[in-house]
């Protein structure tokens, strides 16, 4: 997405995407010819082909500028990576004391979330957090299912959450009007068993139309943007859901989706 989107800004420069995914490039001699071009460039990659293959390559790191986002995900790998580079820059929203120790860095910028809304650089937002109900006891949360639900509730106690989550899931688009979310979940099979479930509860309990998708690590590129271009662009449904687990939570430029839901919180 970053490939797309910011080349035509840099019209001096040369651009390469090293990464395997549709017309990126990973063959170390194509790179290294690349990075021994005396021209202006700039190279896309992620952060497992940078610590395998970038890492390997010859590379002037005194005149070489880094620039990292979401360096809250990096490993230690990627870190070494990272340290070799006399200049650059690196981003995060939530930077962990762990993170921050291993990194050499000179100097720190931080811009509130608040600054950020204001000057038009963040989407201002609004955040919905489910009303959970004790016991009589106090000790543990009660989650009422609808008898139409049994069956999930007799599968096993994660198959009754996923219910809960669909309700609330369900309730929140109707309060407020959205019409296109993603819904990130725990694991591949979780997305699974939710696009069943959230389908059940918009379709019978609530009588509404919805279409459900699913992008995880196994989707390829061609059908990962055919996927998107019906979550955006479908009119068929009058709610659209999209469940991933990790795939789209950073780069990507989805205009359309008017709401998040994050059903686990690590």
């Amino acid at each position: 997405n970053l490939f797309d989107r910011l080349c035509c800004f840099l019209p001096s420069y040369e651009c390469l995407k090293a990464d395997s995914d549709v017309d990126g490039v990973l063959d170390k001699s194509i790179i290294q010819m690349f990075l021994n071009e005396k021209v202006n460039k700039v190279i896309y990659t992620t952060f497992k082909s940078a610590t395998e293959v970038l890492s390997t390559l010859t590379i002037d790191y005194k005149s070489t500028f880094i620039l990292v986002d979401e360096v809250h995900n990096a490993t230690i790998d990627l870190i070494e990576f990272i340290n070799q580079f006399a200049n650059g820059l690196i981003m995060s929203a939530t930077l962990p004391e762990e993170i921050l120790e291993m990194v050499k860095i000179n100097k720190i910028y931080r811009i509130p979330f608040s600054r950020g809304i204001k000057e038009g650089c963040i989407v201002d937002y609004t955040l919905w957090v489910p009303h959970l109900k004790k016991d009589a006891e106090g000790t543990s949360v009660d989650i009422d299912i609808p008898e139409e639900f049994s069956i999930y509730h007799e599968l096993d106690e994660k198959n009754n959450f996923l219910v809960a989550k669909s309700f609330f899931n369900a309730v929140c688009m109707l309060k407020t009007g959205s019409r296109r979310c993603i819904v990130y979940l725990t694991s591949i099979a979780d997305c699974d068993a939710y696009m069943k479930i959230v389908s059940y509860v918009f379709t019978k309990f609530h009588g509404c139309l919805v279409w459900t998708a699913k992008i995880d690590s196994n989707t390829s590129s061609i059908r990962r943007n055919a996927i998107l271009t019906e979550f955006q662009n479908g009119i068929n449904c009058t709610f659209y859901i999209l469940v991933s687990v990790r795939i789209l939570d950073e780069a990507v430029d989805i205009q359309k989706c008017d709401s998040v839901f994050i059903t686990s919180v690590g």
